[in-house]
Parts: structure tokens; C-alpha cells; sequence
């Protein structure tokens, strides 16, 4: 579940039937991977990926601690059960 933060309401995420990224992150369990290698790996548009990452339960975002790197915000997202 999403919380906006303006208004703290949490918001329900509607989980997609057909999603390429969970398929291939399911299968691929231990890997992190960034939005544009998912990109390539997959031959699907940017935006098309952050959507499928975004609004799925069994996808999160990865803490940038996690791939080494000390910025504040990474595009990177794993498979969670």
C-alpha cells in the first residue's frame, strides 16, 4: 500500500494481470536490477517499467545501501514474496 503524504490516505495498489518485470524478477529472485537494464532485457519502454514496478505487491524498491552506492534515491527494484 501506497501513502501519499500530503493527505495520508492510503491508497490500494491493483495488482496486474499480465506484468513482464514480476514474471522475469520471480524467476531471477536474487538479482537487483535498474530500470534500464530491465529495459533491455526486456525490449519494454521506461515509463512501461517504472508502471509495472510501481504497481505491483511483490515488487520493492531496492535501499541504495543494498547495490553500494551512497545516493539518496535508486531506480533499482528486486522480487519479494
Amino acid at each position: 500500500m501506497k501513502v501519499n503524504k500530503r493527505i495520508k490516505v492510503l491508497k490500494k495498489i491493483v495488482e496486474l494481470d499480465i506484468n513482464p518485470i514480476r514474471e522475469y524478477l520471480k524467476n531471477n529472485q536474487c538479482k537487483k536490477l535498474s530500470v534500464n537494464t530491465l529495459r533491455k532485457l526486456l525490449t519494454i519502454k521506461r515509463a512501461k517499467v517504472l508502471y509495472y514496478c510501481q504497481n505491483s505487491n511483490n515488487i520493492r524498491k531496492v535501499t541504495p545501501w543494498e547495490v553500494g552506492t551512497c545516493k539518496r534515491d535508486v531506480n533499482v527494484f528486486a522480487y519479494k514474496e
